[in-house]
């Protein structure tokens, strides 16, 4: 029983971690300081800008961009229409894709100092796609620079120019970046680019992408992020998906950046339900409190962020952010398989450990991961919805209902599969081991093949080997350094609901889950594992 209460309360603080973390913060009042960033201010010009759709070409669409000069006229910008004929064309799926029109930027520059430093590039796009008022895609970007601008300039004269590029034409194919970095003669000013995009109405925004030898950028993201949500996993996810932004124009000309999005309320994204009514103002905050750090740095220093090979790095919960080259990680697998191997030996001493044993844990490990996988593909199919961003719009509607029912048959899925080889004699110390050396062989792989996303395998397998070595692989009943454990446990897994949280909302790969379910069986083993009884029947 004791070991039941102890998984129940690692299971509940988990969660309440990973809720508070995944929370947006309270929106601040448009009376708020005018140094800091306020989602007050800035909804003032979203419910504007985002009254009706307004897609390139049309009516509304001139509105908003009138609208635009004028606030950019009063934040002391010089705004400038850029009006030009763009036309792009990308391969998808084996097929050339051509888009054009006749698009309208909108750009400003807040002076710097020295205007001969590369500019502080602040990006959105003003035009929504057609039905939908865009209030969050990407209405709050735009907003967003507009209130950050104003932040930046209440705190006194920059160091560099920022300059303010309000595209056109993104949902049509990035036409109007494409006409900026092509043709406007202030393309050659930009230095660094920080993109602010949506794909939903809610959630904490994350740092999805960056530009290639990312190692200075993460390093001053690090440093000034309030709040900061990103890993180094999504930037090189982000890398195998056909999506883009405005800020793959800026990329593929070499600018250095870093770009930002809010995915969570996907039902309402590119959908007439995406209102003033339903955005959720937090995230607004959160966006704009992630970058205004980051763009203060930036637009007051006289030197932008050095290129240096890419960093491997994740925030911890969105209270800071851990970064280091890609040669840390072989110490931390070394420190990692040194635990284990203490947790092991301890065992051995004791009487507790079988080599035999570990063949049980291998075992485990794929019966573990295929089960939670299974699960998640049954529960998904279950729902009766199809697959694909239209067919699943009921799952997004409710999609807190449908996370749980996912989490909860994963979870079943690892604690069956625990309780099976429970009753079936195995012993705790053997298999617990064999799991982790499951892991380590994988961490071993990512790490010579994908260096930057190893970190994902070989953080929670560092703190279950902790938990090993301090428990003897599970076998001592000795009570040292038990709340030290459960507190661990617990973070560990808050820090992987939010890997599973991302996984299953951005990705429809119902499977996909399966993996973070896995890295948490690492430390949920030995609390899942049934209480040796003898004769006792094992569920």
């Amino acid at each position: 029983m004791p070991r039941l209460i102890a998984l129940v309360a690692c299971l509940a603080a988990g969660f309440a971690l990973f809720y508070v973390s995944a929370r947006t913060p309270p929106p601040l009042a448009a009376g708020a300081p005018a140094g800091v960033f306020s989602a007050g201010r800035a909804m003032a010009d979203i419910t504007v800008m985002a009254s009706a759709a307004h897609p390139i070409g049309s009516a509304a669409h001139a509105r908003v961009r009138d609208y635009l000069i004028g606030r950019m006229t009063a934040l002391g910008l010089a705004p400038q229409i850029q009006r030009d004929q763009s036309l792009r064309a990308r391969a998808f799926k084996g097929e050339t894709w051509a888009s054009g029109a006749d698009i309208e930027n909108v750009i400003g520059v807040l002076p710097g100092r020295d205007p001969a430093l590369p500019a502080l590039t602040l990006m959105a796009h003003y035009d929504s796609v057609p039905g939908s008022p865009g209030a969050a895609d990407d209405t709050a970007g735009v907003a967003a620079i507009l209130e950050i601008v104003r932040a930046i300039k209440a705190a006194g004269v920059p160091a560099r120019d920022v300059m303010a590029v309000i595209t056109d034409g993104e949902e049509a194919g990035l036409l109007g970046a494409q006409a900026f970095f092509a043709d406007h003669p202030l393309a050659a000013h930009a230095g660094f680019v920080l993109n602010l995009e949506a794909r939903g109405g809610g959630g904490r925004a994350a740092m999805f992408e960056t530009g290639v030898n990312n190692g200075g950028a993460i390093d001053l993201f690090g440093a000034t992020a309030a709040r900061p949500s990103s890993t180094s996993l999504s930037v090189f996810v982000y890398k195998l998906l056909p999506n883009d932004t405005d800020f793959t124009v800026a990329k593929a000309r070499g600018l250095a950046g870093l770009n930002y999005a809010f995915i969570g309320r996907q039902f309402d994204y590119h959908s007439p339900s995406s209102t003033v009514a339903t955005l959720d103002r937090g995230s607004v905050q959160h966006l704009g409190d992630e970058v205004l750090g980051t763009a203060k740095a930036l637009a007051f220093s006289t030197a932008l962020p050095a290129r240096s090979p890419d960093r491997v790095y994740a925030d911890l919960l969105g209270a800071m952010v851990v970064a280091y080259p890609p040669w840390v990680g072989w110490p931390i697998l070394i420190l990692a398989a040194a635990l284990v191997a203490l947790g092991a030996w301890r065992a051995r001493r004791e009487g507790a450990f079988s080599w035999l044993d570990t063949l049980n844990g291998f075992g485990a490990a794929l019966l573990l991961t295929l089960g939670a996988a299974l699960a998640l593909h049954l529960t998904r199919h279950a729902t009766g919805t199809g697959f694909g961003f239209t067919e699943q719009r009921p799952l997004l509607a409710r999609f807190a209902l449908f996370e749980a029912a996912m989490a909860l048959s994963g979870l079943g899925a690892v604690l069956l599969v625990a309780a099976f080889l429970g009753g079936a004699k195995a012993r705790l110390a053997g298999t617990w081991t064999g799991l982790l050396l499951s892991a380590l062989a994988v961490a071993l792989a990512l790490q010579i093949g994908a260096p930057t996303i190893a970190f994902v395998v070989a953080w929670p397998l560092l703190a279950a080997g902790a938990l090993s070595a301090l428990s003897a692989a599970g076998s001592s009943a000795r009570r040292a350094g038990l709340g030290f454990g459960l507190v661990l446990t617990a973070f560990t897994l808050a820090w992987l609901g939010n890997f599973f949280h991302t996984l299953l909302q951005g990705l429809d790969v119902p499977e996909a889950p399966a993996l973070a379910l896995w890295l948490a069986a690492m430390v949920l083993w030995p609390l899942a594992w049934p209480a040796p009884r003898a004769g006792a029947r094992r569920f």
